[in-house]
C-alpha cells in the first residue's frame, strides 16, 4: 500500500477519487477505467484502459460497479478506504467500522457511547447513581 483515504458512496454508486491519489495514479476527469473486481477480499480495484467501462467524471468520481456493491450489500452511508496501490491502480475497501469498547473492561458487546468514550452496560449498572453494594 502506498497511500490511503476515506470516501464514500453517493447514492448513484459513485466514489470519488481523492486528488492525493488520482494525482500519482495519472488518473484525469473523463478517463476510461478498467474494474477489476476481487470476490475473495471484496475490493474492487481501478485502472486506467482505452478499453474501460467506466469513465472518471468531471467531479472525479468513478462508479462502482453494481455488481459488487450489491452482492456486498454496500451502502451510500458506508465508508471506504480508497488505496493507491503499486502499478499506479485504485482499490477500493470497506473501511473497518469502529466499535465502542469499555473503558473500564474492554468489553465491546452492549456498549454505549458517553462524551467519546464507551461504557458497557455492566460498567454503567456498578457506576450509576442509585446503585447500592451489598
Amino acid at each position: 500500500m502506498i497511500f490511503s483515504k476515506q470516501s464514500t458512496m453517493d447514492i448513484l454508486g459513485r466514489v470519488l477519487i481523492p486528488k492525493e491519489l488520482r494525482e500519482p495514479a495519472g488518473f484525469r476527469a473523463k478517463d476510461k477505467v478498467g474494474a477489476m473486481i476481487n470476490i475473495t477480499d471484496q475490493t474492487v480495484t481501478f485502472y486506467k484502459s482505452p478499453d474501460g467501462e467506466y469513465d472518471l467524471d468531471s467531479l472525479h468520481r468513478v462508479v462502482v460497479p453494481k455488481a459488487a456493491w450489491e452482492a456486498w450489500r454496500w451502502s451510500h452511508r458506508d465508508k471506504f478506504n480508497v488505496t493507491l496501490q503499486p502499478g499506479k491502480t485504485i482499490q477500493l475497501s470497506m473501511a473497518e467500522t469502529y466499535e465502542p469498547k469499555c473503558v473500564f473492561c474492554s468489553k465491546q458487546e452492549e456498549t454505549l457511547t458517553y462524551r467519546d468514550q464507551g461504557i458497557c452496560n455492566d460498567c454503567l449498572s456498578v457506576i450509576s447513581p442509585g446503585h447500592r453494594e451489598g
